[in-house]
């Protein structure tokens, strides 16, 4: 009788897999075959820790998720006005992370698959609360979620537009919406 391997990270290292699939390949490219070629373990031990594609999927964009929200609290650390919220949400837009290819590429893989996908939506829809909650520290409601569609917003058009815009046009555009919108202090 062969042992067992005792490998305790098996399961992590096949839900990172699963992302690097995604960000070089697709989504589509994204199947239990593939991804146990790019973590190196045995095919079955994708059935082992994950029920179906899907249940692959929604952990490998929920460790996305987690990644981000870790990195955007980190641009938000010591943060203590709202005109140091601006200035982080404009150094985050313009920023290298949200474009970075293996955060960007997969988080528009995630958007997609929401549109038809519960799981996936709510996941989205956490994401979005967990961000508007930081900037409920310094905003209204309402400016909250202007502020959260334009972080959103400008982060698509610089993909889908091949440049960027201009940090001064950024800045121009947070301090509009952010105008009025600032909590009583």
């Amino acid at each position: 009788m062969a042992t067992r391997r005792h490998d305790p990270e098996r399961r992590q290292r096949i839900i990172q897999a699963a992302l690097e699939v995604i960000t070089d390949s697709g989504m589509a490219a994204c199947t239990h075959r593939s991804v146990a070629a790019r973590a190196d373990v045995p095919l079955g031990s994708m059935t082992y820790h994950f029920d179906s594609r899907e249940a692959l999927l929604e952990e490998a964009f929920g460790l996305l998720s987690a990644y981000m929200l870790d990195k955007w609290r980190e641009q938000l650390e010591g943060v203590d006005s709202p005109a140091q919220a601006c200035a982080a949400i404009v150094d985050w837009v313009c920023g290298d992370q949200p474009m970075a290819a293996d955060t960007l590429i997969p988080m528009m893989e995630l958007y997609v698959y929401a549109a038809r996908n519960a799981p996936a939506r709510r996941l989205i829809g956490d994401w979005a609360a967990q961000v508007q909650q930081t900037l409920g520290q310094y905003f209204e409601p309402a400016t909250v979620r202007a502020l959260d569609a334009v972080i959103e917003g400008i982060t698509l058009h610089n993909i889908y537009s091949g440049g960027t815009i201009a940090r001064a046009e950024v800045e121009a555009i947070v301090a509009r919406i952010s105008a009025g919108g600032e909590l009583p202090g």
